[in-house]
Parts: C-alpha cells; structure tokens; sequence
C-alpha cells in the first residue's frame, strides 16, 4: 500500500494482494484556452497521476461540463472540441473510455453556476497487483 497524498488513491481489495487505483484531474483553463488541448491534457494528467504510484491505467470515465448549449455555436465547438481532445489521446495511449458523463446547463439565469465552466475530466482506474 500507499500513503496518503499522492496523485492517485490506492486502496487495498479485502484482504488481498491486489489493490485499486483511481484518480480524477483537469486543468480547467486549458479547456477554456483550447478545448482540444485541453481535453487531451486532462487524460494524459490523470494517467501520469496513475503511472507516479506505479500502476498501469486501465480504463477511464471522462465528465464534460459546459456551459449551456443554447447559447450559440462556440459553446457547441467547446464541447466537439473536448471529446476530440480525448478521444486523440485515449487512441494514442490506447486508453479505453468505459463510462462518462456530460453536464450542459451549467448556468442560471445566463450566470456561470458551476466551476469549470468548460472542462472536460478524466476519472481512470486500475487493479494493481501485488501491492
């Protein structure tokens, strides 16, 4: 096992050997800068968050938050543009997406109501042998 405070949380499977790797990451204003960048950026953060504890990533459930589609096509091009981000990187490092999510109605009355207002997540997770 690990001790705390690492970029990723490895957590021990009853009592095996064998423990569970997770870990999420963004850098909301890159996907604000460049939406395509940024959403490869937060991919390759979280698997080198991964590789740091020694653990090989296996998987990975992306979130997209956006601001609300409604209000025109740039904030559609936000959105187009981070899951190509991620969909480039997770093909260059052979990274499966299993799951995800997409969030975007993240305002109120025309106001950003949740920060990020354009990011685009990526949660990855591995079984570690042998911890």
């Amino acid at each position: 096992m690990q001790r705390p405070g690492g970029d990723a949380a490895v957590v021990r499977v009853n009592d095996g050997p064998k423990a569970l790797a997770l870990t999420t990451d963004v850098t909301p204003r890159y996907c604000e800068a460049d939406p395509f960048e940024g959403g490869k950026q937060a991919v390759a953060e979280a698997w080198r968050n991964l590789s740091s504890r020694r653990c090989a990533a296996a998987c990975q459930s992306p979130t997209i938050s956006i601001s609300a589609i409604r209000n025109g096509l740039e904030i559609m091009g936000q959105f187009v543009g981070c899951i190509r981000g991620i969909a480039e990187a997770c093909k260059a490092l052979d990274f499966p997406v299993v799951s995800g999510n997409v969030s975007l109605y993240n305002e109120t009355n025309g106001a950003r109501s949740c920060r990020p207002h354009r990011s685009a997540a990526s949660a990855c997770s591995t079984i570690s042998p042998d911890r």
